[in-house]
């Protein structure tokens, strides 16, 4: 996967050690998505490969997800119906670390 999978929103000193194997590639289709739905419910969203399982460098272990409501999640998968090859994934903005467990 190329590193141009990282959104643009993760911090520069965290993309140069980020496992990037499981992000999407993406194409202008799913990027413009993506944007809508950041916009629309004030989150940073990543897109993942459907298969995606986590990685222990992975933006959800370093970043807690966003706290959304049952309509934004009906929103979110009928995105992900239309690009059938990706998960969006919310992410909290302004960013906020994970707690180590």
């Amino acid at each position: 996967m190329s590193r141009d999978a990282i959104p643009d929103w993760v911090p520069s000193s965290i993309a140069v050690s980020l496992d990037v194997s499981e992000l999407a590639p993406s194409n202008a289709e799913v990027r413009r998505e993506r944007r809508v739905l950041e916009e629309t419910f004030d989150v940073h969203m990543a897109t993942y490969r459907v298969d995606a399982m986590g990685k222990p460098q992975g933006l959800c272990v370093l970043y807690e997800t966003a706290k959304l409501s049952p309509a934004e999640l009906t929103r979110i998968r009928a995105a992900e119906q239309r690009h059938r090859h990706v998960i969006f994934v919310a992410y909290c903005r302004p960013l906020q670390p994970r707690e180590a467990t």
